[in-house]
């Protein structure tokens, strides 16, 4: 790591872990640095595009954020509707996030989908399964949210 300042070295350090939830969230680690926003930006765009950064995600804490009704949908799609229904998925609010499964879970549920709700609204789940032409779905509720850490690689 003798390649990199000392604030670039507490810059790697800090994207480790949670990004501040701040307007200007670069902004605010650049400060913590020493660093300008712009030197933050370019540091990071220039270690992503080298591969020493493989990725960088979000993670939001959605039971902290009141979405207490979380559930996987699992739903059998024909494959001619994946396509189409990644589209439609993708675009609804309530869903974080959608995938093909190969292979399928159990044999037959090839689609994944994570819906964020308030409350249980089993009729919002039964319209997108017509919406998609879903063959069939499971609903799997989450009971409760799993520590969600970043992995580190300079401490």
């Amino acid at each position: 790591m003798s390649n990199f300042s000392e604030a670039e070295k507490k810059l790697l350090k800090l994207v480790q872990g949670d990004i501040p939830v701040v307007a200007e969230p670069f902004a605010a680690m650049a400060k913590s640095v020493g660093m300008s926003e712009e030197e933050v930006l370019s540091f990071l765009t220039r270690m992503r595009s080298q591969g020493v950064i493989k990725r960088m995600g979000a993670l939001i804490r959605h039971q902290k954020s009141g979405f207490t009704a979380n559930a996987m949908v699992v739903w059998e799609l024909p494959p001619e509707k994946v396509a189409g229904a990644g589209k439609f998925l993708a675009q609804l609010q309530e869903v974080s996030h959608c995938y093909e499964r190969e292979p399928a879970f159990l044999g037959r549920f090839n689609f994944f989908t994570m819906l964020h709700l308030k409350e249980a609204n089993f009729a919002l789940i039964a319209a997108i399964a017509q919406e998609i032409g879903a063959l069939d779905y499971q609903i799997l509720h989450s009971e409760r949210e799993l520590k969600k850490t970043s992995r580190e690689y300079f401490t």
